[in-house]
Parts: structure tokens; C-alpha cells; sequence
């Protein structure tokens, strides 16, 4: 992408599909362990005494697991659009150097969205659009909860729209899906139900991601001029 592209929706959802499967078996393992954690309550019948205790633990546990699992992908799918090989370890060690900024942007994100979405949905669309990229600002900025989530503001002003079409489309894939796998696989039992859950839920955490990161690099593309090596000079 040149500097200074305009920022395409089906130009994001191609080179991420791209960058998911020239890794998808890195990608994908990584997102099983983000999604595993529900596997606690998942598993367990919602009448059971033990089931809010298990849903809050496991909740908590997912939390901590997926914001450092979603930004080592984050990173690992930009050593890839830079043409370079996946270095886990590498994105592991510069997530964990970040990992209360990313704990507390987490926490703030999601409260945010939390109020929002409980305010008639919309505020909360609008407020998941504008945020959008922090967690990428985060980490390969390196700024604080607050400052990452201005800075996600102010790179999505101006291309709203086509980040909610994203969104939204990915969203509605989302929720077909796990519609379709309930109806198919509910008699089944529970346990049977809950790893197919599981798997989906990897395989689209993986794929949204490696969206993510195409959607924060364009935007900067498009904003600011910048080509993908500046983007990520982060690794240098």
C-alpha cells in the first residue's frame, strides 16, 4: 500500500484473510488459548451453584489472557505484513513490556463499551468504532490507556463509516455462525457445543486481528503518508 491510499474496506478484509493464512496455524493457536478460558462456565450448567462463581473466574481469566493474546497477534501479523517471518517470541517479550498499559486499557475500553452498549446499543457502536485501533497505538506507539485511546479517536476521524462496515460485517458473521453451530450441535450436549464455540471464536479472533492491524496500518497510510516500514519501526 502506497503512501497516502485511500483507505478501502475490501482492500483491509483481503490482505488480512492474506496474512491469517500465510500463518494460520501460529494464529490460530494463539487464539485458542485466548479463547479457552470460557471453557470454564461454558462447560458447566447454568443452573448449577457453582456456575456464577466458575462465570466471573473464567471471565476474569479471559480478560487477562485475551489482551495479551489479541496484541501478541496484533504484532506477530505486522512482522508478517512487513514481509518478514512470525517471531512469537519476540512479539511476546515487547507485549509483555506492555502489559499494564494493555491491562488498563482493556479495562477502561471495556467499560466504556460496557456503559455504551447499555445506553440503547448506538453510543456503544460509535464508541467501539472510535477505539478501534487503541490497542494497536498501544503497542506499537508505546502510549498510555488514556493517550491510546485519543490517539484511536483521532486516526478513525474521517473513516468511521467504513470501520463500522467492518465491524458490522464481521460481527454479523460472528453471530450466524454460533447461531448455526447452537442449532447443529445443541443435542449433541453441552460439552460438544462449547468446543465448537471454542474453535469458532479462535479462528474468528485470529482473523478480526489480523484485520485490526490492517485496519490501523491503512488508516495511517491514508492520514498520514506514512509507508509500512515507519509504521513499524517499532521493531527496529
Amino acid at each position: 500500500m502506497g503512501r497516502g491510499a485511500e483507505f478501502r474496506v475490501g482492500n483491509v478484509l483481503s490482505r488480512a484473510w492474506q496474512i491469517l493464512g500465510a500463518n494460520f496455524v501460529v494464529f490460530f493457536c494463539i487464539a485458542l488459548v485466548v479463547a479457552s478460558p470460557t471453557l470454564i462456565y461454558l462447560t458447566v450448567d447454568p443452573r448449577a451453584p457453582r456456575y456464577v462463581a466458575l462465570f466471573f473466574a473464567g471471565t476474569f481469566i479471559e480478560f487477562v489472557v485475551n489482551t495479551i493474546g489479541t496484541a501478541v497477534i496484533l504484532l506477530a501479523a505486522f512482522q508478517r505484513l512487513l514481509g518478514e517471518p512470525v517471531r512469537i517470541g519476540e512479539a511476546v517479550q515487547r507485549v509483555l513490556a506492555r502489559f499494564l498499559p494493555l491491562i488498563g486499557l482493556g479495562f477502561l475500553v471495556a467499560l466504556g463499551l460496557t456503559l455504551g452498549y447499555t445506553l440503547l446499543i448506538v453510543p456503544g457502536v460509535i464508541l467501539q468504532v472510535m477505539w478501534s485501533v487503541a490497542v494497536p497505538v498501544c503497542v506499537v506507539e508505546t502510549l498510555g490507556p488514556l493517550a491510546s485511546i485519543s490517539r484511536s479517536s483521532e486516526l478513525t476521524r474521517g473513516y468511521r463509516w467504513p470501520i463500522f462496515g467492518i465491524v458490522l460485517l464481521l460481527g454479523i458473521v460472528s453471530f450466524a455462525v454460533i447461531l448455526l453451530l447452537g442449532f447443529l450441535l445443541d443435542p449433541a450436549g453441552l460439552a460438544v457445543s462449547a468446543i465448537a464455540n471454542v474453535m469458532w471464536t479462535a479462528l474468528w479472533t485470529a482473523y478480526w486481528n489480523c484485520a485490526l492491524i490492517m485496519i490501523y496500518h491503512d488508516l495511517r497510510v491514508a492520514k498520514e503518508g506514512l509507508d509500512t516500514r515507519q509504521i513499524a519501526s517499532i521493531f527496529d
